[in-house]
């Protein structure tokens, strides 16, 4: 058999239970379901975007919002546990995790409440699947980033330049006051590294031909260096 019913808008949140009797059989059944908080569930990523200067790992902070109460919530990334959070009386709960260096793109994080704590490393349990009532998605966007050392120099001194969150296995212009210096293969996370010996005095200004837009704002953002002549100090 089957039926159905409405949950009254008084309902408190939290677990009920259900309960069926055989009207002849006498045989009781019952199963428990979730009432959530009619507000909004949702959570919040920083820093966003991620930019990546090196290949140390980056902290990344979830905030969670609209939850239920007292409970255990599991933050998914890669199809992984990656951390458990337990929230508040107001269904509010904050984590962080590590991610390393990864390709430019959208990456979702997601976090579900589940009953009992999970933990990390375990596979995450299927997209959208809710427990205890409470389930929500935000996107964590990787931008290209660029690192030129030093910013200072004389002539006839290497500069480092390198290159993160780019996409991955592609070809990257390097571009400096404008015109192409070399292209570089990224690997498969997004990276590549090269070098330039400026020869003469001035500012250089290093960008590259991939660019990406996230809130308005152009990534990477250009590199400025000063090259100083050579000053030799006689006594």
């Amino acid at each position: 058999i089957s039926g159905s019913f409405t949950v009254p808008s008084t309902a408190a949140v939290g677990s009920h239970t259900v309960v069926a009797l055989g009207q002849s059989s006498g045989v009781t059944y019952m199963s428990s379901f979730y009432v959530v908080s009619p507000s909004i569930t949702y959570i919040k990523v920083s820093p966003s975007p991620v930019l990546f200067s090196s290949t140390s790992p980056v902290t990344v902070s979830v905030t969670g919002y609209g939850f239920p109460k007292s409970t255990y919530v599991e933050i998914c990334f890669g199809g992984r546990v990656v951390s458990t959070a337990y929230t508040n009386s107001s269904g509010i709960f904050a984590t962080s995790f590590t991610v390393t260096p990864m390709p430019y793109g959208n990456y979702t994080v997601e976090a579900i409440a589940t009953v009992n704590p999970v933990p990390t490393g375990s596979q995450c349990p299927i997209t959208g699947e809710t427990y205890e009532g409470g389930y929500a998605s935000a996107n964590l966007t990787v931008m290209p980033n660029l690192v030129v050392s030093p910013t200072t120099t004389c002539p006839s001194y290497t500069i480092t330049v390198a290159g993160y969150g780019f996409p991955a296995g592609k070809p990257i212009a390097l571009l400096i006051n404008g015109a192409v210096y070399t292209t570089i293969p990224t690997n498969n996370l997004g990276i590549f590294t090269t070098s330039y010996t400026p020869q003469s005095p001035g500012t250089y200004v290093f960008t590259t031909n991939f660019t990406a837009t996230y809130n308005g704002v152009k990534y990477p953002t250009p590199v400025n260096v000063t090259v100083s002549p050579s000053v030799v100090y006689v006594n």
